[in-house]
This record gives C-alpha cells, structure tokens and sequence, in this order.
C-alpha cells in the first residue's frame, strides 16, 4: 500500500508536470511577449530613473556652486573692507606721525633758540671776566683764569648736548633738555663765582 501511494503520488506530480509543460503555443509566446514588455519598461524606468538622479545632481552641484560664488562675493566684499580700513587706519597714522614729527621738530627747534639765547648770555658774561681778569692780578687771576677755562670747557659740552638734541627721539627730548638745562645753570653759578674773585 505504501508504494502504491508513492507509486500514485509520482504519477499525478508527473502528469501535473506534463500538463503545464503543454501549454498552446501562443499562449506560451504571449507570455514571453509579456515578459520582454515587462523587462523593457523595468529599463525604461531605470533610465528615467538615472536621469531622474542625474538631474537632481546637477541641480544639487549647481546650487552649490551658486552658494559657493555667493560666500566668494561675502569673502571678496569683507577682505575689500578691511583693505579700505586698514588703508584708512594707515592714512591716519602716517598723519598722525606726520604731526608728531612736525610737533617734536617745533619743540627741539624753540627749545635749542631759548638755549642759545642763554649760552649766548653766558658767553658774554665771560668775554666780560676775560676783560676784567686782564687786570687782577695774583691768585685772584689764576683762579679767575682757571674757572674761564671750565667754563669755556662746559659751554663746549652744552654745545654738544644741543647737537645731541636735533637727534633725539620725542622720549629722549625731555631727558636731553633737562641735562642741558641743568649745565646751563652750573655753567652760569660757575661764571657768577668766578665774577666774585675778581
């Protein structure tokens, strides 16, 4: 019994199998007909698909591209601003230097004619003791004669000091002008002491 089972069983899959297998021929071409129509619209759609894709890209690349050269033009529009404000920051500066150092020449040219003036002074103070020594006589002359040439010795340096002036920086002008000044005064207390011997 079981094999006629088995036996029955392979008949009707066998006979099953035969029956598809028997299909009419324009059945059989009508569905490789649909087939190939079925293929050719999955190509079809594949390439609408690409394109489809493709377009999409193209459009992605060029806004890209747009916002690219937009960024560009803020980039290009920015540098050109701060070009125009470093070139205005430098205008200013060159100006200001500018009458800086017209400010500081005004200040080392009056201050050299106030110190001229007073050196001029003391060198008429001692053209005087020069003439006055000419009759001393004794330790009253050489002391005389000794401080004329220490003064004339210092008026020399405060000279120097005056050339050391038209060279100097704004912060080095205070500095010099003061030396000067202070010589002056020394110069002027030696020449007075000196006027006192005679």
């Amino acid at each position: 019994m079981k094999w006629n089972r088995l036996i029955l069983a392979s008949t009707i899959g066998a006979a099953t199998a035969i029956a598809g297998c028997n299909k009419p021929a324009g059945e059989a071409r009508n569905e490789a007909e649909e087939a190939r129509s079925a293929q050719t619209e999955a190509e079809q759609k594949r390439i609408e698909a690409q394109r489809d894709l493709e377009k999409v890209t193209a459009e992605a690349r060029a806004a890209a591209a747009d916002k690219a050269r937009e960024a560009q033009a803020e980039v290009n529009e920015a540098h050109a601003e701060a070009v125009d404000k470093v070139r205005t920051a430098q205008g200013k500066l060159s100006e200001e230097a500018s009458e800086a150092a017209e400010s500081l020449s005004k200040a080392k040219t009056e201050y050299r004619a106030k110190a001229e003036r007073e050196i001029a002074d003391v060198s008429k103070a001692i053209d005087e003791l020069k003439a006055e020594v000419v009759n001393a006589t004794g330790k009253a002359k050489t002391d005389v004669e000794a401080a004329i040439a220490d003064a004339e010795q210092r008026r020399a340096m405060v000279e120097q000091d005056l050339k050391n002036l038209q060279v100097a920086t704004a912060q080095e002008l205070e500095r010099v002008a003061d030396r000067v000044e202070k010589q002056i005064v020394e110069l002027r207390k030696r020449v007075r002491s000196a006027a006192e011997k005679i």
